[in-house]
Parts: structure tokens; sequence; C-alpha cells
């Protein structure tokens, strides 16, 4: 017997069960809250007992209560540095930290005032690489111009106070009257203080010594006249000295490193002829 198809009428719909809407979830612009940090203030450069904390701009400025100078022996032999182009300050373009012992900033003056009174519209920049070294610091100062300039003064302030490192970090001020400086030879600044056979000497040197140079009102002044290939260079040396009667030499440019099979070849012919064997 056949079997007829249900009526579909006839069966009860079962609708769904109805589910709650979800809410519209829109997004929402959401703000970032990550933060861009200006790095530190501070670049600091070492070498054994001997280091440097500067200001990032290269400067040391003592009477803005930072804790900065050149420190060595338990001693600070520069408690301000600061450099100028006629009478001005630089504005610093960029600081890199090369090495532990070495860094480079780079300045640049937009004006410069001249005899005139007027901008001639030329520019100057300069850059300085600072390198530390055992109870030493070297300072290479280059300086070039684009376009017509008026006449340039270089100018480097210092000044020294000889206070140890827990009168740095304490902030006090001890009176040190036993402190002299004294401009010897015309190429040679030297600060130095004694009490009761305790000295501390610093010895700032001019390389090369041919370079015109002055001191006065505690700043070492280079009129810069004469320029070659639009460049003008000049080096200072500072000698951190402990003891009364000691005078380091000055530093020697440095020579281009050699290749490694010349420096393999000279250890070779330095050792006996029978302990060089040619290899196979």
């Amino acid at each position: 017997m056949a079997q007829h198809p249900k009526n579909p009428e006839a069966t009860p719909q079962v609708e769904p069960p109805l589910v709650p809407a979800l809410p519209d979830r829109r997004r929402a612009f959401r703000t970032s809250r990550a933060t861009v940090s200006p790095g530190s203030r501070h670049i600091t450069l070492s070498y054994g007992s001997t280091f440097v904390v500067c200001d990032h701009d290269g400067g040391m400025r003592p009477r803005d209560g930072r804790l900065c100078g050149l420190f060595s022996d338990d001693t600070r032999f520069i408690s301000g540095h600061e450099l100028l182009l006629n009478d001005r300050p630089l504005t610093c373009l960029a600081a890199a930290r090369l090495s532990f012992h070495h860094a480079r900033w780079t300045y640049t003056a937009a004006s410069l005032p001249s005899p005139e009174a007027m901008d001639v519209g030329g520019r100057v920049t300069v850059t300085l690489d600072r390198v530390v070294s055992a109870r030493r610091l070297r300072e290479d100062y280059s300086v070039r111009c684009y376009g017509a300039v008026p006449a340039i003064m270089l100018q480097l302030q210092l000044e020294s106070d000889f206070a140890d490192l827990f009168e740095v970090r304490t902030q006090r001020w001890q009176r040190r009257p036993g402190v002299n400086t004294s401009w010897v030879r015309g190429s040679c600044l030297e600060t130095r203080y004694h009490r009761d056979g305790f000295v501390r000497r610093c010895l700032v040197r001019i390389l090369p010594q041919s370079q015109p140079v002055s001191y006065a009102n505690g700043a070492l002044r280079f009129p810069i006249e004469r320029w070659t290939d639009d460049e003008w260079k000049v080096s200072v040396q500072y000698d951190l000295i402990a003891t009364a009667r000691a005078r380091p030499s000055m530093t020697a440019p440095k020579r281009p490193l050699r290749p490694y099979r010349s420096i393999a070849h000279e250890l070779c012919h330095q050792v006996a002829p029978s302990a060089c064997v040619p290899s196979i």
C-alpha cells in the first residue's frame, strides 16, 4: 500500500529560539600611551679611573647644579667647559658616543657678529672629537666655513675647582685659596693646587704648537685666519697630574692601521729564523 506524504500544514512548526541581540561593538579610536623619551641628558666617557661627565651638548656647567666635569684620581680637574664662537654659544646639531672613551659633537653658528654688525650670509660648523685615556683627555676641533664669513675667534672657557668626588656628589663648596693658574710660554696653561703635600695639576697644551693662541678672561682664544681647504684644525690636550714636577709628553698623531699580513710578517721576522715554518 502506497504511503502518501504527510500534510505539511498538519505538522506543527517549531520556531528557533530567539537569541538576544549583541550590543553594537564599534571599534573605538584608541590612543597609544607610548611616550617619547629624550634619552640621557649626560654623556659619560671613561678609561680606567679617568672619566668625563658632560651635558648632551658637550658642555660642563657646574653652576647649574649638574655633576659634570673631568675626573681622575678621585678629583675633578675640569669643572667648567664651554665653547664659544665670537662670544656667542654654538648650537649642537648632533652628538654621538662612538665608543666607551670616544664621542663626537657637531655644532653650527647660524649668525656671527662682525665689525660691520651685519650678517654676511656665511655659515660655520665646528666638529669636536673627545677621546679619554689614562689621566688624559684629548680634544680635536675642526672648523669649516660655508660662504663668506667675518673674522672668527674660537673661545674655550675652562674652570678647575679640584673638588673630590664626595664634594661633587653632595654639592658642597670648599674654599681652596691654593689654586693658581699660569699661562706659560704662550702655548701651555697650567692650573695647580697644592696643600700640605697634596698636589693636583691640570696641564693644557695646544697642538700644533705653531697655532696662534692667547689666554685672557679665563678662556683660550684661537683667532682663525689661515684656512686649508676651507678647514681649520687644532688639538687640545689635558694632562691630569698628581705630582709636583711631572710633565707628560704630547700625544703623537695616530698612524693608520696596517694590514694583518704586514703585522704577521714583521712578527715572523722578529723571532729566530728556525721558528718560522712555512705553511704547506
